[in-house]
């Protein structure tokens, strides 16, 4: 299991997009070293905190880091930092992850479909749920979008626990049908400014 980091960065996106590649380039490293938050439904702060990027005419980005390489990425960015026109806003350890999800659908067969994502969570993932079905004899049919339906099943619930998990599963229910996954929240420790 690898360790993260968050690295978070005032500039635009295209720019760090181009300086992460030729810093991993550079350094012989995959690319999946660096994640890019908005490729991955990371809760991009609060209203306050965006506010504050938009005032300032700035944009924030969240770089999910490997802890190997996040303190010569911090180090870099912060060195040519003039150049690209790009500030090192805040760096942290990441101790864990997590999102809430919601699921609805009159399908038995996406029910089932649902419960086995759900059952086979990787290790290090906690799912904290409630599910429910209802049958109603009264209503026949099982069209998909009439007013009533027979059959219906529901979900909803919190999955958390280590980054690598987490991004496993939001990517599993991001795939599922009538599953919603709510945007990823990082747990962090902040880390000393980089110089």
């Amino acid at each position: 299991m690898t360790d993260w980091h968050t690295i978070v960065v005032e500039a635009p996106d295209a720019v760090l997009r181009g300086f992460v590649a030729g810093f991993l380039a550079g350094r012989e490293e995959p690319r999946e070293a660096v994640l890019h938050g908005p490729d991955l439904g990371i809760d991009g702060g609060t209203l306050g905190e965006r506010l504050r990027a938009l005032l300032h005419g700035g944009r924030h980005e969240v770089l999910l880091v490997e802890a190997r390489l996040a303190g010569a990425l911090a180090s870099a960015l912060a060195q040519h930092a003039d150049e690209i026109g790009a500030r090192v806003a805040a760096h942290a350890g990441i101790t864990g992850a997590s999102f809430a999800f919601h699921a609805d659908t009159p399908s038995r067969a996406a029910a089932e479909h649902i419960r086995a994502a759900l059952g086979a969570l990787p290790t290090g993932v906690m799912l904290t749920d409630g599910e429910c079905e209802e049958i109603d004899p009264d209503v026949a049919g099982v069209e998909l979008y009439a007013p009533a339906h027979a059959y219906t099943f529901r979900a909803g619930g919190r999955i958390g626990g280590t980054l690598e998990g987490v991004l496993a599963m939001h990517r599993r229910l991001s795939e599922t049908d009538f599953v919603t996954p709510e945007p990823l929240q990082l747990e962090e420790t902040p880390l000393p400014p980089v110089a």
